[in-house]
């Protein structure tokens, strides 16, 4: 879920999996597209892509494993798009079907102040001859936990003119013990949390959260609505 412009798709496609990437944004799956075409006929086979929103998307078919990989979660801005993309995912999984969701662990406290810009690379442009200066700009809101990032691409053409390419995100952010209540309400079990790619275990401290959650046979029942009726006397 959330392929994108199909990095990972890609990877797992050659590595000899059967994989069907979805996603929203027709541009992104444009490029996903024009990539899968460069490559082997045989990685071409095991390919389906489906522009479809994560939260209600409807594909006909079941899985073993579903993937958000790079903070793609932390684009469900509240928590009943969360549940409602978790509990379409479950409808998609076999029994005892894995979901693997990769989001960075918020330890503010790595933060200076609410607000930091960096440096994060440069590039070269093999279609210009130009470079590309990539810059990172963090705004975090803490009462709403939402990260906003704005990436500025500094291009220096050929001819040494610069031209300035803007693109910002917003990322509603999960402590640990928030996505592992969110996954068990929606019908999974927490079977590990990752600290990284490396896969050692979890610590306040790691970078990373990679939450592997199998599905479960059935969803939890709802709690109670406290409050909801009252008997008035007179």
């Amino acid at each position: 879920l959330s392929c994108g412009t199909g990095r990972v798709l890609l990877h797992l496609a050659r590595s000899g999996h059967t994989v069907t990437g979805l996603d929203i944004s027709r541009p992104m799956l444009a490029i996903a597209r024009d990539r899968l075409s460069g490559e082997l006929p045989e990685v071409q086979g095991r390919v389906t892509i489906v522009e479809q929103d994560m939260r209600r998307f409807r594909l006909g078919e079941r899985f073993r494993l579903a993937i958000l990989a790079i903070n793609s979660f932390m684009h469900l801005m509240t928590r009943r798009d969360q549940e409602r993309c978790l509990k379409c995912i479950r409808r998609h999984l076999v029994d005892d079907g894995l979901l693997v969701i990769d989001i960075f662990n918020p330890e503010l406290a790595l933060y200076d102040s609410a607000e930091r810009s960096f440096y994060e690379r440069s590039m070269d442009d093999a279609a210009t001859g130009g470079t590309v200066t990539k810059l990172v700009s963090t705004r975090i809101d803490r009462q709403r936990r939402v990260n906003h990032i704005t990436f500025y691409y500094d291009e220096m053409t050929p001819g040494q003119q610069q031209i300035r390419h803007t693109a910002a995100i917003s990322q509603h952010y999960l402590y640990h013990h928030e996505m592992t209540g969110l996954l068990t309400s929606c019908g999974f079990a927490v079977d590990q949390v990752y600290g990284g790619f490396g896969r050692g275990n979890w610590t306040p401290d790691s970078q990373k959260m990679i939450f592997v959650a199998r599905r479960q046979a059935t969803l939890p029942a709802a709690a109670p609505t406290v409050g909801a009726s009252a008997t008035h006397s007179s």
